[in-house]
This record gives C-alpha cells, sequence and structure tokens, in this order.
C-alpha cells in the first residue's frame, strides 16, 4: 500500500507536468505570434527589424577539447550541456546557439556573465533598450528552428552561415508587453523545467523517497 502510493503520486505529478507543458507551448506560442513580416495583419504597434540591426553576433575561440574539469567559467559548445574553462570570452548578458552539430538552429543556453564560447557556436548580445534580452530569448527559442529550416538552401540543415542570422527578422513591440510576456513565461518555464523548484524537482525528490522506503520496507533479515 505504502509504495503503491508513492508510485501514484509520481504518476500524477508526471501527468500534471506533461499537462503544464502543454499549457507552456499553446501560451508561449500565443504570446510571441505578431503580424506578418511584410506588414498586415491586426497588430499595429509591431515593427521588424533584422537581427543583425539590434545584435552583436560572433562566435567564440576555443575547441571543444580545450575544456577542464571544475574551470571557472561555463563554456558554451554546440549542445545543451555546459562544460568549464578557466579562461572567459565575453561578459555579458546573451543568447548561445550552435553553428552547427547536432544542435543546429536550437537555443539553448540564456547567459548573464562571464563565459566560454566554441568557435562554431554563435553568442548574440542585444545592443538596443528597445528588446529586453529574455523577451528575445523566448521569441528566438520559439521560432528560429522553423526560420532556419525555411530558409536554409538544404531540407536537411547542417550548418548556420552568417547571412541567415543577420536576417532573422525580430519584432520589437512595447516594452511593457515585453515585461509581460517574459513574467508569465518566466513563470511556466520555471514550473516545467527548474531542477530546484518545480515539478521535475519535485517527481524527483518524491522518485527518492519511494526508493529510500521500497529499499527500507522490502530489506529483511535472514532466518538463522
Amino acid at each position: 500500500r505504502i509504495l503503491d502510493n508513492f508510485t501514484e503520486l509520481t504518476a500524477e505529478l508526471t501527468a500534471e507536468l506533461t499537462a503544464r507543458k502543454k499549457q507552456y507551448e499553446f501560451y508561449r506560442d500565443k504570446l510571441l505570434t505578431f503580424s506578418d513580416v511584410r506588414g498586415g495583419g491586426a497588430t499595429s504597434d509591431v515593427v521588424w527589424r533584422a537581427l543583425a540591426e539590434i545584435a552583436d553576433i560572433s562566435t567564440g575561440s576555443s575547441n571543444t577539447d580545450d575544456a577542464v574539469e571544475g574551470g571557472c567559467y561555463p563554456f558554451f559548445v554546440r549542445s545543451q550541456n555546459v562544460r568549464r574553462l578557466n579562461s572567459f570570452d565575453y561578459d555579458e548578458e546573451a543568447i548561445i546557439t550552435s553553428g552547427d552539430g547536432v544542435g543546429v538552429g536550437k537555443i539553448y543556453h540564456y547567459v548573464h556573465g562571464k563565459y566560454a564560447l566554441h568557435q562554431r557556436a554563435y553568442r548574440i548580445h542585444i545592443n538596443t533598450p528597445n528588446v529586453l534580452p529574455k523577451f528575445f530569448y523566448y521569441y528566438m527559442k520559439t521560432t528560429f528552428l522553423p526560420y532556419i529550416e525555411k530558409n536554409a538552401f538544404n531540407s536537411s540543415v547542417t550548418s548556420i552561415r552568417r547571412p541567415m542570422l543577420n536576417s532573422y527578422p525580430v519584432p520589437i513591440i512595447p516594452i511593457k508587453e515585453q515585461e509581460r510576456i517574459v513574467k508569465i513565461l518566466d513563470r511556466f518555464d520555471k514550473l516545467c523545467n527548474d531542477l530546484t523548484e518545480g515539478l521535475p524537482a519535485e517527481i524527483e525528490s518524491r522518485r527518492k523517497q519511494y526508493e529510500y522506503y521500497r529499499d527500507k520496507l522490502l530489506t529483511f533479515t535472514p532466518a538463522q
């Protein structure tokens, strides 16, 4: 009965996480859909700019093999994994995307502070007060991969070229609206992905509890 209760609780939390992720995706897509780049649509307070007009874009100087165990600074490579280095390339707020490899077109990292960067990963540093970096992070995370797939010369995207990044269209909306969107999406993101406070943390805690009680309840002393 005790172990069944733990199993049911974990299943309920997992189902809730799945539902919250769907809810998150729904609101994210709804909040980050604006009028067409060429004009038209009902949203009149959107101005579109090419990414190169509002951001500094460049790559890093390190190779994956340069990573060191326990390095002082996060080292962003071309995947979701974060390595470490004892030197840094940039000290800023930026969005990181892979230039090639399995993570091409995907946005894994939002960074604020000192970091090192792979030579085939791009950092995008917003340089205008009209765009909140966190707003751009959510927008790019939602729309960049479809944009790359649509504009690539090949049906299978293997790498991102600088002109593709430079011309990526970004919506400029009022700062207050950007702040509102970021606040909503931050809340969903924390609930769905935070490993210290969100549902994933709660599920992991319940699994550890289950394993502890399972081992305790199912450990017996052999008869002498």
